[in-house]
């Protein structure tokens, strides 16, 4: 009956601080080997001219034929003293040590599935926020908000081969017409590479049009492509596969075409199902349609200080907490308890999570409806908003048309079941992903069990 967050923990703001000093202290780390090496090298190449030296001064003038007593034992010193200090400087532990120190961080390291589940992430914001292409790659959002990086085109190349791999296909155009915007702003820089992004481009500007149906699109970048390298046999094959499609479509639309009116006037009959608004535009705070219930305002009752909203606790991704853990926890409970009047013996732990960039929920019940029978059923939720978000991180109800954007010190309160003991499908809800910043929040679940005469049953499946 736990229900797990999902938000994405690539970004959560404990792992992007873990990630942050392994990367400071292997790069520290790399710092010091390599000065040691240098240090270790240019003792070896003075130890090499002590050699030589001596060499020439004690055995310079003696031809390799005519050796004598003398001679024979400065070679056997020279061997003995230098081969020992040579043998010691080049098994030197210096690479040793930094060797184990990146295998002791090596469970800690991001993973190919990391970076992609990062690129999904940023993926996944754009098409929520309808944020361009052009401003990823610029480092700007909405304008006036820096990133503080920027993305070159290989950065762009991960973006593109991505969404291929995953079947966006629109994205994948979108990125790679973007980057190929950018390459040719960049084309004198190194013809060789250049060219073979470009046809890299248009493979799958080709590719991406075709799968999505759009087959003039498809032959155009796929002849642009046969420009480039007119003798490349998969280019040949492409183009008669694209042109047998568009023809195909051709002759489809045209039968279609001849749909009777009386087919069309008997579509008008379907049926309108409700319309939940779009989740996007919620998000946005573009969904503008009044919403089914008035909503009050939560006063900030209990947090006297910022101090008592940022616990100092750290918390990674979700955790719960116990009333012993922390006396905030028993205050949050007391609060809950006083703005509720509901029982909280039969609550649940206090859940803290953070949503770091791309973090989110999807639309979701916190009341189980395939055992609605369930002791441990959540009668209720408080949710406590404990930071700010600059951007995104909204808590929107689509059934209900209502968006509540994170706002530190405020809280938001909800009845998950009907009085009969069902779930109310108009508390479905979502976190929508957090663009920038980082959103923290505490949720109360109070349970259905012990509140009998607090928040007494009905058979009446309206109320």
């Amino acid at each position: 009956w736990i229900h797990p967050v999902n938000a994405d923990v690539v970004f959560a703001v404990d792992t992007i601080e873990n990630i942050i000093s392994i990367e400071d202290i292997l790069h520290q780390s790399l710092n010091q080997y390599i000065q040691l090496e240098q240090e270790r090298i240019l003792e070896i190449e003075t130890m090499l001219h002590k050699y030589d030296s001596d060499r020439q001064n004690q055995t310079g003038n003696v031809l390799p034929r005519q050796p004598n007593l003398i001679v024979q034992f400065l070679q056997m010193k020279r061997w003995f003293d230098y081969r020992s200090k040579i043998e010691k400087l080049i098994q030197s532990s210096a690479r040793k040590e930094f060797l184990s120190i990146m295998k002791g961080y090596k469970d800690f390291y991001p993973t190919n599935r990391d970076r992609n589940h990062t690129i999904a992430s940023i993926l996944r914001l754009q098409a929520m926020y309808n944020i361009s292409e052009q401003q990823f790659m610029a480092g700007r959002i909405n304008g006036s908000n820096e990133l503080g990086a920027t993305l070159d085109i290989a950065d762009c190349f991960a973006f593109v081969r991505h969404a291929i791999h995953s079947e966006s296909y629109n994205a994948s155009s979108n990125w790679a017409k973007a980057t190929l915007n950018q390459l040719e702003r960049h084309k004198r820089d190194n013809q060789s590479l250049y060219k073979e992004n470009k046809k890299e481009l248009l493979q799958h500007l080709s590719s991406a049009a075709y799968k999505v149906g759009n087959f003039q699109e498809a032959l155009k970048w796929n002849k642009e492509g046969m420009l480039l390298d007119p003798n490349n046999l998969l280019l040949l094959q492409r183009n008669t596969l694209y042109q047998n499609a568009l023809l195909n479509k051709t002759a489809t639309n045209l039968k279609s075409a001849n749909i009777s009116a009386k087919n069309l006037s008997k579509s008008n009959l379907t049926r309108k199902t409700a319309r939940i608004p779009d989740i996007a535009a919620m998000c946005n705070g573009k969904y503008t349609e009044r919403p089914a219930l008035q909503t009050a305002g939560v006063q900030r009752h209990g947090f006297s200080e910022d101090t008592e909203i940022n616990s100092h606790k750290r918390l990674a991704k979700h955790a719960w907490l116990d009333e012993i853990d922390d006396p905030l926890v028993r205050k949050v409970s007391l609060l809950t308890e006083g703005l509720t009047s509901l029982d909280m013996d039969y609550a649940e732990e206090l859940q803290v999570a953070n949503y770091g960039i791309g973090g989110h929920y999807v639309p979701h019940y916190d009341s189980t409806i395939l055992v609605p029978e369930d002791p441990l059923q959540r009668l209720a939720t408080m949710m406590f908003y404990l930071s700010d978000v600059e951007k995104g991180g909204a808590t929107i109800f689509p059934r209900l048309g209502i968006t509540i954007w994170p706002q530190k010190g405020s809280a938001v309160f909800w009845i998950n079941l009907k009085r009969n003991g069902l779930t109310n499908r108009q508390t479905l809800h979502a976190g929508c992903p957090v663009l920038l910043g980082s959103k923290w929040i505490a949720n109360k679940w109070i349970g259905v069990t012990g509140q009998d005469f607090r928040y007494p049953c009905s058979l009446n499946a309206d109320e």
